[in-house]
């Protein structure tokens, strides 16, 4: 799984899902960082190569430089969680994340959506238990896009029984 569109090349890849982007922020932290204008927000960033993501285009037309850049996804989030800045990150993970919150602070940008998908090499696309593999992981992500889907992509029906 990526959340960047393959270059031609040796691999492969179907995009299975948009993931809403938002600004989260620590639980802790976000009644004192409510109304600071979101270039004045301590922010952190994921940092892939400089790659052009939804993420770097938005802190550019904020004008911010963030106040840690971190290599992994998941340092920054543990940065955001420990409260030492906010991050610009799928709004599913607050459901991962229930120490993690929105934070909409007055003149934020739109974000816009992550998207994701589902790749692997070209020569081992047609083997097929990795086909089967492709296709099971293509079937269940799609889910995360579903309009009747929760931020994890359970599909909320009508019909149910309570608990």
């Amino acid at each position: 799984m990526r959340f960047f569109r393959p270059a031609k090349g040796e691999l492969v890849g179907q995009r299975v899902a948009r993931l809403d982007l938002a600004i989260l922020v620590s639980k802790k932290r976000r009644a004192a960082l409510a109304k600071i204008a979101p270039h004045d927000l301590p922010w952190t960033s994921y940092v892939l190569d400089r790659a052009d993501t939804p993420e770097s285009r938005a802190l550019a037309r904020l004008g911010v430089t963030p106040k840690l850049e971190c290599s992994s996804v998941e340092t920054q989030l543990a940065a955001v969680r420990a409260g030492i800045g906010v991050a610009i990150a799928p709004r599913m993970l607050l459901e991962v994340l229930p120490d993690l919150a929105v934070l909409s602070p007055p003149g934020a940008p739109s974000l816009g959506h992550l998207e994701l998908f589902v790749v692997t090499r070209a020569s081992l696309r047609t083997v097929p238990r990795v086909a089967v593999v492709f296709e099971a992981l293509v079937r269940e992500l799609r889910l995360l896009s579903s309009p009747r889907a929760g931020a994890l992509g359970r599909v909320e029906s009508s019909h149910e029984a309570a608990p």
